[in-house]
């Protein structure tokens, strides 16, 4: 007989809850630009794990006074890192697409919502900077903004794949006589100082054998007078 809901609760069907409002994601943006130094910080005396804990408690109630819904600080902070990533995968995949070469449809704008996160614009701003991860790397969340998403897959599908490049090969320097004597030169002055380290040796040893036989020539004349 199968187990009735009321002693599986974990049977039970999770509830959905409402997806993120406008005015949440806005509120969200704010309060962390404004923590920005203790949320993106690293870890260290005195930006530490229980502060940034406590900062997405506090953001999390102040979200929650929206009275939307019942927000955890978890699910607020998957909220933030799941919107700046896809902010991230659009400016990457709209980067792509300006800088391919050819005909072909204009790129796509990304949408306002995108445009709207720091993440997007900090991107876009510096476009030297080589960050570009997937649109599947986010945290597990039910409730994603579907603007976000939609905006992203649109470009990466509507994208056309990069034409293929030829490997270039830097050409090799020619050599000319006066880098061979350099070369002959540098060969020579490294076989002249072997030598002089071999020579050095050679008299060290020579002086150390002169002093042992000179000492036993002398050690035998003494015992000779004794005798």
């Amino acid at each position: 007989m199968a187990e009735s809901t009321e002693q599986n609760p974990s049977k039970l069907k999770r509830l959905k809850k409402t997806n993120f409002t406008v005015a949440e994601e806005d509120l969200i943006q704010q309060l962390v630009e404004k923590h920005s130094s203790v949320i993106n910080g690293k870890l260290t005396n005195t930006v530490t794990n229980q502060l940034k804990k406590k900062v997405w408690d506090d953001i999390a109630i102040k979200v929650n006074s929206l009275g939307v819904a019942i927000r955890t600080a978890t699910e607020v902070r998957n909220k933030w890192r799941n919107t700046t990533r896809v902010a991230k995968a659009v400016y990457t995949t709209h980067r792509s697409e300006l800088f391919k070469t050819g005909g072909g449809p204009a790129p796509k704008q990304p949408s306002s919502a995108v445009e709207s996160y720091p993440s997007y614009e900090g991107h876009h701003q510096l476009q030297g900077d080589s960050d570009q991860p997937s649109i599947n790397a986010t945290l597990p969340e039910e409730d994603a903004s579907q603007d976000l998403y939609e905006s992203a897959a649109s470009l990466i599908r509507d994208s056309h794949p990069l034409q293929s490049t030829k490997t270039v090969r830097t050409p090799l320097k020619k050599v000319t006589v006066q880098d061979i004597h350099d070369m002959q030169y540098r060969a020579l002055q490294g076989k002249l100082e072997i030598q002089e380290k071999q020579k050095v040796h050679m008299d060290l040893k020579r002086n150390n054998w002169n002093q042992q036989t000179d000492f036993r020539c002398r050690s035998r004349q003494n015992l000779n007078q004794l005798l």
